[in-house]
């Protein structure tokens, strides 16, 4: 069986941006990550339309499809417009009970349970005439993870986990699909790499680089607001994924670590508003145990989708309008 998976944008082509995310970015890791998962796991040929940041025309990918004669053409996205949740497409111009059709419900089966897990809301599966769909001669099918500018999603976006759940389940989605045969013994997929942190740009032209080092060349300038996961720290440097380094300088970013192995505080954080919830857990359905007031100060144990653990299942929202976070 031959599969074709597209990794939406890339190049020059960022796609959409929001919360400092950038789609081609974010469409590249799902991409790399399904295809890792589904060879260490099942027999099937896989050809990407693209393995790295380029840009590649829309008529070339439906063109390297059907070169490849791929059974079945997946492309992945992340949404935009202020929405939320995930939804996916397939051609418009099929007719109702087509086999597309059955196949895009197949992977909305295997999607439901990390929605449901991560509380992202299911937008149904729909039609679109998008060119990716109507120039493959095979099945086809587009997913829109989740809004790129919008808090809740890009939060997940953000959350290594929540990526690495939603692969495996596109990974069965796919296999149910295609009907395919696992290997008696696979190989596990090489575990995808756990982010430790998130460090957010407070100034302008931080050079971006391929090593940590400044003998290392520069890819870019970020610049505030943005915000990127962190995979390693390297004698005062940032690793951001796939080669991309910054110098960590606390004068012009914030580092926030997930957490310390031993349990130990990573930092404290400062009350300067009033009437701060402080709640059972990191949720807005958890409980609320009582108000927190400047000028109040609470020693931080780890950070969780925006939430600061305060130690002893006492948690409260990160907004630094009304709360000062410094890291250790």
């Amino acid at each position: 069986m031959k599969l074709v998976i597209d990794a939406g944008h890339g190049g020059y082509d960022s796609g959409a941006v929001g919360n400092g995310l950038e789609e081609k970015n974010l469409t590249l890791q799902i991409a790399q990550r399904v295809r890792d998962i589904l060879l260490a796991t099942y027999y099937v040929d896989i050809e990407m339309t693209r393995d790295s940041d380029v840009f590649v025309a829309l008529s070339e990918r439906a063109n390297i499809a059907n070169s490849y004669n791929a059974d079945f053409f997946i492309s992945f996205h992340i949404n935009s417009g202020g929405g939320t949740g995930y939804e996916d497409y397939i051609y418009n111009g099929l007719p109702s009970g087509s086999s597309a059709a059955m196949k895009q419900a197949k992977m909305h089966e295997a999607v439901r349970t990390v929605l449901n897990q991560y509380g992202l809301q299911d937008r149904g599966a729909k039609t679109a005439d998008y060119a990716v769909l109507r120039e493959t001669a095979m099945d086809a099918l587009l997913t829109e993870t989740a809004f790129i500018d919008t808090t809740l999603d890009a939060n997940l976006l953000k959350n290594q986990q929540f990526i690495e759940d939603l692969c495996q389940a596109y990974t069965k989605g796919i296999a149910n699909i295609m009907g395919l045969s696992a290997k008696e013994n696979p190989n596990p997929p090489a575990p995808d790499p756990q982010a430790i942190g998130v460090v957010n740009i407070l100034g302008t032209n931080v050079n971006l680089r391929t090593g940590p080092s400044t003998s290392y060349s520069v890819i870019r300038q970020l610049n505030a607001p943005e915000s990127y996961v962190v995979f390693n720290e390297s004698n005062g440097w940032l690793d951001l994924g796939a080669s991309q380094w910054i110098y960590y300088d606390p004068s012009y970013m914030q580092y926030i670590k997930y957490r310390n192995q031993d349990g130990s505080p990573i930092g404290v954080a400062e009350i300067r508003g009033t009437n701060i919830n402080l709640r059972t857990g990191p949720s807005t359905s958890a409980s609320v145990i009582r108000q927190l007031n400047a000028p109040e100060s609470y020693v931080v144990y780890q950070y969780q989708n925006s939430w600061l653990d305060l130690g002893a299942s006492q948690w409260i929202y990160y907004d630094p309008s009304y709360i000062k976070y410094t890291s250790y």
